[in-house]
């Protein structure tokens, strides 16, 4: 279902829709791969909005990358999804701290190395052929470990410093737990982002992000036709540059 082998062509910034994500992985309309890449792509929308507020970003993260990603729950079952990211990031090692409670006690400290696309179901496609080209990623791989547990609780167990940090659909107004959280993040100068299904819940995350550490939170609100909200808390101005304080929503 998801596509199998490398892109044509390269492709850097954001993706405003899933029809242009569509055409550039040469996918057809009616495929229900959307229903599964929500995860990684947001994933890559998360970086490319943090390197634009960042000029110094991608350079830092030019051979290596360390996101760590918060509260994963069903993408735990679903980690192969994640090699898409390798059609994004062609010469990068990505590595990801997922951290969370919905991580299983037995997968607990589980790596996975992706470093190819998964096969798809065609026998004569070119993803089962040994002789395939994949030299333009020959660096590229993407490193998953798993910890369970609060972040703020593993966050001494962790091994890795983030570039950023990530948390989709984190409900930061429904979980007492989040508070102590967002507190650690502010200390730590560690930019974050978060999704949530709508604009109300958005919203009310936007609150807790006040709530938890006012003196620190810089925050926007950005809109996309898929539904998906995210507020991001900004611990420090990334260079010293002025990031708008107010509720922005774009259609």
């Amino acid at each position: 279902m998801c596509p199998c082998t490398d892109p044509s062509t390269i492709h850097e910034g954001p993706f405003m829709d899933w029809e242009s994500y569509y055409n550039w992985r040469d996918l057809p309309p009616e495929s229900p791969v959307a229903l599964l890449l929500h995860w990684p792509l947001s994933l890559y929308d998360a970086f490319c909005r943090f390197a634009v507020r960042s000029p110094t970003l991608r350079a830092d993260v030019e051979g290596f990358c360390c996101i760590h990603y918060l509260g994963p729950e069903r993408e735990v079952n679903m980690l192969p999804v994640f090699s898409e990211l390798l059609a994004f990031f062609p010469t990068r090692h990505l590595h990801i701290d997922m951290i969370g409670p919905g991580v299983p006690t037995l997968r607990d400290g589980d790596l996975v190395d992706l470093r190819e696309y998964p096969k798809c179901s065609d026998e004569e496609c070119i993803c089962k052929s040994s002789r395939r080209n994949n030299k333009s990623r020959s660096c590229a791989r993407v490193t998953i470990k798993l910890w369970r547990g609060l972040y703020h609780d593993r966050y001494s167990d962790l091994d890795t410093s983030p570039h950023f940090i990530f948390a989709p659909n984190a409900g930061l107004p429904a979980f007492n737990s989040w508070q102590s959280t967002l507190k650690l993040i502010s200390r730590s100068g560690v930019p974050a982002r978060f999704s949530d299904y709508c604009e109300e819940a958005a919203d009310l995350a936007l609150r807790s992000l006040n709530s938890a550490c006012p003196a620190a939170v810089i925050h926007s609100v950005q809109r996309f036709k898929a539904g998906w909200l995210f507020p991001t808390l900004h611990p420090n101005d990334f260079d010293n540059g002025t990031l708008n304080d107010s509720l922005q929503l774009h259609d």
